[in-house]
Order: C-alpha cells, then sequence, then structure tokens
C-alpha cells in the first residue's frame, strides 16, 4: 500500500513538471514496476523459504538414517500391542525426543510433529525388514520354552552349533551356543514388559558355572536402565533376538569397547 501511494505521487510529480500527458507513462513505471518487483520478490522469498524448509527435513532424516539400525532396534523394544490390538506408542515418542535432543534436531512444533511422523514410518519399515533378514520372521508363540528353542534355532542358523537346556537343570542357562573357541551362556525372556536385573545376575552367575566365554540376555522387549548399568558392569550383553544373527559381531564390538571381557 504505502509503495502504490508512493509511487502514485512520483508519477503525479513527474506528470505535473514533465506534462500530464506522460502521466501513463510514468504511473506504470513508477507504481506498477515497483509493485511487480514486490510481488516477484514476495513469491522468490516463498519458493526460497520451502527450499531451505525440504533441505532441512532432508537433512534430519539424513541424520536418522545414520542411525538406522539403533532406532530400528528401539522401535521393536519398545511397541507392542496392548490388550485391545492397539499399537502402544508413548515409549516411542519418549525415545523420538530423546533422539532428537541426541542429535540437535529442532524446530517448531509442526514441523517436529511431521518429521516425528514420517521418520515413524520409515523406521517401522526398516524394523520389519530386520524381523524378515535377520530372524526369518517374527516370533508369534506366547510361550517361553518354544521361545528359548527358537532362538537355538536362529543361532543354528548363522553356524553356532546352538542347544536349549533341559529346564529342571539350566542354572539360569536357557541356551549355550558355540562357535571356534567362543562359548555363550544365553538367557531368553519372553517378556512384555521390560527386562530387569535378575535376568542379568542370573546368566551372569551361570555363565561362570558352565565356563562359558561370554553371558547374554535375549528378549523381545526393552530392559531397564538399573538392568543396562549392571549388565555393563558385569559384561553381559543385552540383546534383541533380531540381533542373534550378527551375535559374533556384537561380541566383538563389545570386547573392542572393553564392555566385555576377553575369551578365557
Amino acid at each position: 500500500m504505502y509503495l502504490f501511494v508512493f509511487g502514485a505521487g512520483v508519477a503525479a510529480a513527474l506528470s505535473w513538471f514533465y506534462g500530464w500527458h506522460h502521466l501513463p507513462v510514468f504511473f506504470a513505471v513508477a507504481v506498477l514496476l515497483p509493485v511487480a518487483v514486490a510481488i516477484v520478490w514476495w513469491w522468490f522469498a516463498r519458493l526460497t523459504e520451502a527450499a531451505r524448509l525440504a533441505n532441512e527435513m532432508r537433512r534430519w532424516h539424513g541424520v536418522a538414517e545414520e542411525h538406522r539400525e539403533a532406532l530400528a532396534l528401539r522401535y521393536r523394544q519398545l511397541v507392542s500391542r496392548n490388550p485391545y490390538g492397539g499399537l502402544e506408542m508413548k515409549p516411542w515418542s519418549k525415545e523420538l525426543e530423546r533422539f532428537r535432543e541426541s542429535t540437535g534436531i529442532a524446530g517448531s512444533p509442526e514441523r517436529i510433529a511431521a518429521f516425528d511422523e514420517e521418520l515413524t514410518e520409515r523406521v517401522k519399515g526398516w524394523a520389519c525388514e530386520a524381523e524378515a533378514v535377520s530372524s526369518a520372521g517374527r516370533f508369534r508363540s506366547g510361550d517361553p520354552y518354544e521361545y528359548e528353542r527358537w532362538c537355538a534355532s536362529q543361532l543354528s542358523r548363522f553356524g553356532w552349533k546352538a542347544e536349549a537346556t533341559v529346564s529342571s537343570a539350566d542354572q539360569g542357562v536357557d541356551v549355550v551356543a558355540v562357535k571356534g573357541g567362543v562359548k555363550v551362556a544365553l538367557q531368553c525372556k519372553l517378556h512384555n514388559s521390560v527386562v530387569g536385573n535378575k535376568a542379568i545376575q542370573e546368566v551372569h552367575a551361570a555363565a561362570a558355572f558352565i565356563d562359558a566365554t561370554h553371558a547374554a540376555v535375549v528378549a523381545p522387549s526393552d530392559y531397564t536402565r538399573a538392568a543396562r548399568q549392571l549388565a555393563g558392569k558385569l559384561g553381559v550383553l543385552l540383546l534383541h533376538h533380531t540381533q542373534l544373527s550378527k551375535l559374533d559381531e556384537l561380541l566383538a564390538g563389545a570386547e573392542k569397547a572393553g564392555a566385555l571381557p576377553p575369551d578365557a
């Protein structure tokens, strides 16, 4: 509005000085051209902002891609179905918040909500891929003994000599897996809720009893903070069953990081 009034004033002044018959030309130059330039500038600014926001979203998803494996694992551990068939997403929402805080992703509430929604769909796909490739599908039964045998069969698929123990004489070990000079004592916990300290304490003691070189707990769910702290102190590996396919790598990585004792 101010631009129009200013241009009209300039056009009138020039027409008064040079003659009123030049008014249309002066009006076009002094009023219409600046208005056109302003419109083009406004449109360009909008396009630039849209491009900036799109680049920002791509960058955020690029950061998520770098943490693909960890995000997929946490999704599998935290998202479960309630008794009514719905997905319990609150733990996952908190995990997304922790992920964003840890990686410096920040923006308006609307932008963050859109990112969380898009990322959740991507992570869900990653988790399904991991279930299909790493563990030949999701374990469906609710039988804990069947879960132990299933975990042993998954390890056998990837080169381990693995057997589920007899429940009456397992000493806290559900599966014993051997490959080369490595012997792993595993406790398999088919829990819908988080796994606590007891499993870590039991498998650590049992591993020493059977002279295993390593100890691990396997579960489809998450572990308590106290359990993670204790496992780190005792050198017990905490796994989701989709990670059994790369147990060798995880043991080697944990030893390199100093989280596990070297092989006996």
